[in-house]
């Protein structure tokens, strides 16, 4: 007996949506997300993370329904507010 066994939409469309939109999330934080200044004073240091938080947010806004491609957004938020407490800690 054989049996042909074909994908007819439903989750394999979901998914390759989804993987598409994760391109071109990824391709949107590609480079350059946010061009930033900032002190070691508190206020600049919560001002800077606060700008690159939106930066990121704006890129992925279009596929906020998207979990890939907001777990990446919140890892880059993560990564990038991280590394701005490094640099303000290095410029006391």
């Amino acid at each position: 007996m054989n049996i042909k066994v074909t994908s007819s939409g439903g989750v394999f469309d979901k998914r390759q949506r989804e993987l598409k939109e994760f391109q071109h999330a990824m391709k949107a934080l590609n480079g350059t997300v946010a061009a930033i200044n900032f002190t070691a004073a508190p206020e600049s240091v919560a001002a800077a993370i606060r700008q690159v938080e939106q930066a990121v947010d704006e890129k992925v806004a279009p596929y906020s329904d998207n979990g890939m491609v907001v777990k990446i957004g919140d890892e880059m938020k993560e990564r990038y507010r991280n590394h701005i407490l490094e640099l303000a800690k290095s410029k006391v």
